[in-house]
Protein backbone atom coordinates (compact mmCIF):
# COMPACT_ATOMS: atom_id res chain seq x y z
CA UNK A 1 0.00 0.00 0.00
CA UNK A 2 1.87 2.84 -1.07
CA UNK A 3 1.84 6.12 1.67
CA UNK A 4 -0.83 9.14 -0.22
CA UNK A 5 0.40 12.33 -1.46
CA UNK A 6 -1.81 14.39 1.58
CA UNK A 7 -2.23 12.46 4.99
CA UNK A 8 -5.86 12.54 5.96
CA UNK A 9 -6.26 15.33 8.96
CA UNK A 10 -4.58 14.08 12.16
CA UNK A 11 -7.54 15.40 14.11
CA UNK A 12 -10.68 14.27 12.70
CA UNK A 13 -9.41 11.85 10.00
CA UNK A 14 -10.81 13.52 7.31
CA UNK A 15 -9.52 14.18 3.74
CA UNK A 16 -7.84 17.71 3.33
CA UNK A 17 -8.49 20.23 0.67
CA UNK A 18 -5.37 21.44 -0.92
CA UNK A 19 -4.95 24.40 -2.84
CA UNK A 20 -2.89 27.20 -4.18
CA UNK A 21 -3.04 30.77 -3.69
CA UNK A 22 -2.33 33.13 -6.27
CA UNK A 23 -0.28 36.15 -5.64
CA UNK A 24 -1.69 39.16 -5.11
CA UNK A 25 -1.99 42.67 -3.93
CA UNK A 26 -3.77 44.50 -1.14
CA UNK A 27 -5.63 47.21 -1.14
CA UNK A 28 -7.92 49.17 1.01
CA UNK A 29 -7.78 48.99 4.60
CA UNK A 30 -5.47 45.93 4.36
CA UNK A 31 -2.79 48.14 2.63
CA UNK A 32 -2.91 50.74 5.41
CA UNK A 33 -2.89 48.52 8.39
CA UNK A 34 0.27 47.60 6.60
CA UNK A 35 0.00 44.05 4.52
CA UNK A 36 2.23 42.89 2.74
CA UNK A 37 1.10 41.72 -0.56
CA UNK A 38 1.01 38.26 -1.64
CA UNK A 39 3.72 36.21 -3.39
CA UNK A 40 1.68 33.07 -3.56
CA UNK A 41 1.68 30.12 -1.23
CA UNK A 42 0.27 26.38 -1.07
CA UNK A 43 -2.46 25.52 1.76
CA UNK A 44 -3.97 22.30 3.21
CA UNK A 45 -7.00 22.63 4.94
CA UNK A 46 -9.46 20.66 6.69
CA UNK A 47 -13.43 21.42 7.36
CA UNK A 48 -11.96 20.55 11.43
CA UNK A 49 -10.01 23.77 11.25
CA UNK A 50 -6.85 22.51 10.85
CA UNK A 51 -4.99 24.16 8.14
CA UNK A 52 -1.05 25.02 7.18
CA UNK A 53 0.43 26.97 4.49
CA UNK A 54 3.80 27.50 2.61
CA UNK A 55 5.51 28.67 -0.22
CA UNK A 56 5.92 25.97 -2.02
CA UNK A 57 3.34 22.59 -2.64
CA UNK A 58 6.12 19.90 -1.26
CA UNK A 59 7.08 22.32 1.63
CA UNK A 60 3.36 22.19 3.03
CA UNK A 61 2.65 18.25 1.91
CA UNK A 62 5.93 17.32 4.40
CA UNK A 63 4.67 19.58 7.23
CA UNK A 64 1.03 18.44 6.82
CA UNK A 65 2.19 14.70 7.13
CA UNK A 66 4.77 14.84 9.00
CA UNK A 67 3.57 13.15 12.51
CA UNK A 68 4.20 9.85 14.45
CA UNK A 69 -0.03 8.98 13.64
CA UNK A 70 1.23 7.23 10.05
CA UNK A 71 4.63 5.17 11.61
CA UNK A 72 1.74 3.98 14.52
CA UNK A 73 -0.87 3.10 12.12
CA UNK A 74 1.66 1.15 10.01
CA UNK A 75 2.78 -0.48 13.25
CA UNK A 76 -1.13 -1.02 13.87
CA UNK A 77 -2.20 -2.59 10.66
CA UNK A 78 1.32 -4.90 10.20
CA UNK A 79 -0.14 -6.06 14.04
CA UNK A 80 -3.61 -6.40 12.82
CA UNK A 81 -2.48 -8.52 9.58
CA UNK A 82 -0.06 -10.97 12.06
CA UNK A 83 -3.23 -11.44 14.52
CA UNK A 84 -5.61 -12.23 11.82
CA UNK A 85 -2.80 -13.90 9.64
CA UNK A 86 -2.90 -16.58 13.27
CA UNK A 87 -6.35 -16.71 13.59
CA UNK A 88 -6.93 -17.98 9.74
CA UNK A 89 -4.01 -20.41 10.61
CA UNK A 90 -6.06 -21.66 13.44
CA UNK A 91 -9.49 -22.05 11.10
CA UNK A 92 -7.21 -24.15 8.62
CA UNK A 93 -6.53 -26.39 11.09
CA UNK A 94 -9.76 -26.86 12.10
CA UNK A 95 -13.37 -28.06 10.69
CA UNK A 96 -15.61 -25.87 11.87
CA UNK A 97 -16.81 -24.56 15.27
CA UNK A 98 -19.18 -26.63 17.36
CA UNK A 99 -22.29 -24.94 19.26
CA UNK A 100 -22.98 -22.05 16.72
CA UNK A 101 -26.36 -24.15 15.19
CA UNK A 102 -27.40 -24.40 18.80
CA UNK A 103 -27.80 -27.91 18.26
CA UNK A 104 -24.51 -29.55 18.46
CA UNK A 105 -23.53 -29.80 15.11
CA UNK A 106 -20.32 -28.26 13.08
CA UNK A 107 -20.85 -25.05 11.74
CA UNK A 108 -17.79 -25.26 8.80
CA UNK A 109 -15.57 -22.73 8.07
CA UNK A 110 -17.13 -22.19 4.76
CA UNK A 111 -20.28 -21.17 6.34
CA UNK A 112 -19.27 -18.02 7.15
CA UNK A 113 -18.43 -15.50 4.61
CA UNK A 114 -16.38 -13.39 7.22
CA UNK A 115 -13.74 -16.29 6.98
CA UNK A 116 -12.97 -16.24 3.31
CA UNK A 117 -13.56 -11.90 3.16
CA UNK A 118 -10.91 -12.02 5.83
CA UNK A 119 -8.63 -14.28 4.06
CA UNK A 120 -9.57 -12.15 1.03
CA UNK A 121 -8.58 -8.79 2.52
CA UNK A 122 -5.55 -10.62 3.93
CA UNK A 123 -3.77 -11.42 0.59
CA UNK A 124 -4.87 -8.30 -0.83
CA UNK A 125 -2.87 -6.14 2.15
CA UNK A 126 -0.20 -8.57 1.02
CA UNK A 127 -0.02 -8.02 -2.63
CA UNK A 128 -0.16 -3.88 -1.60
CA UNK A 129 2.53 -4.21 1.19
CA UNK A 130 4.68 -5.56 -2.12
CA UNK A 131 4.88 -2.75 -4.41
Amino acid sequence: MSKPEVLPCPFCGAEPLERAIEPHTHGGVLKALGVPDHPGSHVIECGCGAGMIAEEKQAVRDMWNRRETYTYQEARIAELEKVLGDLLAIVSDSTGVVGYHLNGAVAEWGDFDVISAASAALAQQGKEGET
